[in-house]
């Protein structure tokens, strides 16, 4: 686990995000996951953040070569990711967020995320 992703917890794999007007939040600052899996933006997310957050969420690492590959036992699938300089490539992404929609992982329903 020494050049993976898990050699970095101490990282923080959440990002906060100041409240926006229209977004109900009142101008209060709330947790959200890690950005590239909320479904904003167009590109892939930081690696080492989305690493950390699968982390977080009980998954197991293993790396090979540039591939960082995450499994947990009460998860189907297998979660491959691979780095786009520094980045998860846009479509590991949402596989990602598909896998965490799925399981119903990473928040309450009824969470603004």
């Amino acid at each position: 686990m020494g050049s993976g992703c898990g050699a970095q917890l101490g990282l923080e794999s959440t990002l906060r995000s100041r409240g926006r007007p229209g977004k109900g939040t009142g101008g209060k600052q709330r947790q959200v996951p890690f950005q590239g899996v909320r479904g904003e933006g167009n590109g892939g997310g930081h690696l080492t953040g989305l690493c950390n957050l699968l982390l977080k969420l009980g998954f197991h690492e293993r790396v090979k070569g540039s591939h960082h590959i995450f499994w947990k036992e009460s998860v189907a699938e297998i979660v491959n990711l691979q780095p786009k300089g520094s980045k998860a490539k846009p479509y590991q992404v949402k596989q990602v967020r598909a896998v965490l929609v799925k399981y119903k992982m990473g928040g309450s329903p009824d969470a603004e995320v």
